[in-house]
């Protein structure tokens, strides 16, 4: 990043006068001619600020009303292969992303500064007897709101209220380590259908070799 020079600033916007950013202009001249004499003059460089949003990360059970200590998370800002910086997401063919947040520890919640963007988050360890999320949850960040693009059924969104400065929120939701994830619907239904299938088998052939003894 730069520093924008003196005198830079739009009207009253107090945003590039000597305030770290990037460059508007690589190199800017304006060339004129005044009492026969020729005169260049160089542009000042403005700078333009990526803006910044919080949000609030919560951890809490598949019900969203109970907060969860101990989950821990990588942060990463969507990328490409090739990209200076990124690295390939654990346990995935094609996604990557450059490192933001590593080891990030959420106790119930957690508040972040993160610039607009994409991001992937990555449950690294779940509370204490919940089930890891299987996959990186895809999430865009704007200035009041986080929209999810993947792990939809992992998470809901609050945006901010800019009249009581409470930032947006992304609540993620993990399920108790015995209870099954309720992804196509009939998935709880086929595993109980499946153990009763098997006592009811058991039954049958020790009742058989009762009756054989």
């Amino acid at each position: 990043t730069s520093t924008g020079d003196t005198d830079t600033d739009y009207g009253s916007n107090d945003t590039s006068s000597g305030k770290p950013g990037f460059k508007s202009n690589k190199s800017a001249r304006i060339n004129y001619e005044f009492q026969d004499e020729k005169i260049e003059e160089e542009y000042k460089h403005p700078v333009v600020q990526v803006a910044d949003s919080k949000l609030v990360l919560e951890k809490t059970d598949n019900t969203g009303a109970t907060q969860l200590k101990g989950a821990k998370f990588d942060i990463y800002k969507v990328s490409t292969q090739g990209t200076a910086g990124a690295v390939k997401l654990p346990d995935t063919t094609d996604k990557w992303g450059i490192p933001f947040k590593s080891n990030l520890v959420v106790d119930k919640k957690i508040e972040l500064t993160a610039p607009i963007g994409e991001y992937y988050i990555v449950e690294k360890e779940a509370p204490e007897g919940y089930s890891i999320i299987p996959e990186p949850i895809k999430v865009k960040v704007r200035r009041d709101t986080v929209a999810v693009v993947t792990g939809t059924s992992w998470t809901e969104t609050e945006a901010a209220d800019d009249s009581t400065e409470t930032p947006m929120k992304l609540r993620i939701k993990d399920n108790p380590l015995y209870e099954l994830p309720k992804a196509g619907g009939i998935g709880t239904y086929l595993f109980y259908l499946g153990g009763a299938f098997c006592m009811t088998a058991a039954t049958m052939f020790y009742r058989r070799r009762r009756s054989e003894a």
